[in-house]
């Protein structure tokens, strides 16, 4: 059995160890907060941080999975994910261009 374990090891290739995204952290709403650094390609600017934790919306160039340039609108916010609540960069769709469901 154990001879099978290791043939089987050889066989099938470890996963790629997850390496933490930077983040970016400060007051935000009276309370400690940290946040991806970057968002759809483009890296928030020294800036840009201030103005999120100051509750302000921001817009800058960034690229969607398909590779075509947007300009892409929005302000922190607390979000959820698989359970877990987290604050991060919450964009904000254009009404006129957002996908009917």
């Amino acid at each position: 059995m154990a001879e099978n374990v290791k043939q089987l090891e050889s066989a099938i290739e470890k996963p790629a160890s997850y390496e933490p995204k930077e983040k970016v952290s400060g007051e935000w709403q009276g309370e400690e907060v940290s946040f991806n650094a970057s968002f759809s390609g483009h890296r928030f600017t020294a800036e840009e941080v201030a103005q999120l934790l100051a509750g302000e919306v921001i817009s800058f160039q960034a690229i969607n999975k398909k590779g075509k340039a947007y300009t892409a609108k929005g302000q922190l916010a607390k979000k959820r994910y698989k359970g877990k609540n987290f604050v991060g960069f919450d964009l904000i769709l254009d009404k006129k261009k957002a996908r009917k469901k």
